[in-house]
């Protein structure tokens, strides 16, 4: 029906030029129709010299422009606008600040930042947002992992063979963005991988070899949908008693097998 109509208007497009001389109408409408007037963002990542956490969020705002653009140009293109806005804002739309979060440059806690993990809807990795909101050490910390042992859990924490060691918990916060694939019953998991460095992310944490593993034992959500932020991450992580010179990182690998880490300092 749509295709009718179009050829309709054209054949009337094509009328008037020839009654008025303007043939460039014509011209100008068949070329709008073909897609020629039509721009289409792609981004290669492998030239950008800008980390992937940075290019993830940094595109909105073009999209929008794009998106708007093609909107107020013709009502019968709306299509192709959405197939457009769907391409440019894949990392969806967020209301918070996203910073930079490298080795040199480490977010704090309570600053969001970028990574991805791994979406077995649409069997890639998707970028999603989390934030260090606390880490629990002493008498506190360790009636969690108490709680825990009591629980009916796989994993234990058995006690510590150092006295100079200790068991921390780290809270955190998720957000996947609206356009995350989902499946009929939402996400399953609402948690992010974390692990723990030095400040120079090589070699082990003063002296102790097995510092960098990460537990999480958070509760999963009864429900969990794209667009949702989950508020109740917490893991456990054995670390030196008084010590704060560490880093936690969460990483993904892309499709050329390259690494990339998105770091916050701990305390």
């Amino acid at each position: 029906m749509r295709k009718k109509l179009l050829a309709l208007l054209m054949v009337a497009v094509l009328v008037m030029s020839m009654l008025t001389g303007c043939a460039q109408v014509a011209y100008m409408f068949s070329q709008k129709e073909a897609g020629g007037n039509t721009e289409t963002y792609e981004y290669n990542y492998d030239d950008e010299t800008v980390t992937e956490e940075e290019y993830a969020f940094d595109d909105t705002e073009e999209a929008t422009e794009e998106v708007t653009e093609e909107e107020n140009s013709e009502e019968g293109d709306s299509e192709e606008v959405t197939e457009e806005k769907k391409e440019t804002t894949a990392s969806g739309d967020v209301d918070f600040e996203v910073v930079e979060a490298t080795l040199s440059n480490p977010a704090k806690i309570g600053e969001w930042v970028a990574t991805k993990t791994y979406c077995a809807e649409s069997d890639d990795y998707r970028t999603i947002y989390f934030r260090i909101t606390g880490v629990i050490r002493g008498e506190e910390a360790q009636k969690i992992v108490d709680e825990y042992n009591d629980g009916d859990h796989f994993v234990r924490f058995d006690p510590l063979e150092h006295d100079t060691l200790e068991y921390c918990v780290v809270t955190y916060e998720t957000h996947y963005p609206a356009d995350f694939p989902e499946g009929e019953y939402g996400l399953y998991e609402a948690d992010v991988d974390l692990s723990a460095c030095n400040l120079e992310d090589s070699g082990s944490i003063e002296n102790f070899i097995g510092l960098s593993s990460v537990w999480d034992i958070s509760e999963d959500p009864d429900e969990f949908h794209a667009g949702d932020t989950f508020k109740d991450g917490k893991a456990v992580f054995a670390m030196v008693k008084g010590f704060s010179d560490y880093l936690f990182y969460s990483d993904y690998y892309d499709d050329s097998d390259e690494e990339h880490k998105a770091y916050v300092k701990a305390e």
